[in-house]
């Protein structure tokens, strides 16, 4: 059995990943309520994280009518967005 091992001087070919999209879901029992994916380059910070959740809540109005006022638990990590003082 050879075994082979590269050596510094060798040329490895690179291959590059597609660009990541980041995509945001939020869903209940009965389905999604919103998507959303950023723009490429936009930044996921605490201003457009606030701007999701103005989409969300629109959404909740508009898909579960009521739930709004009978109460909404909701549930996020400690993400730097998901807890600044303006979120």
């Amino acid at each position: 059995m050879e075994t082979s091992i590269l050596s510094c001087r060798e040329e490895i070919q690179v291959m590059r990943s597609a660009k990541k999209i980041m995509g945001t879901v939020f869903w209940d029992s009965r389905g999604v309520l919103l998507s959303e994916t950023l723009q490429p380059g936009e930044l996921f910070n605490a201003a457009r994280y606030c701007q999701t959740l103005d989409n969300l809540r629109e959404a909740i109005r508009r898909k579960r009518s009521g739930q709004l006022t009978n109460g909404v638990i909701f549930q996020h990590d400690n993400a730097t967005p998901h807890t600044a003082r303006v979120t």
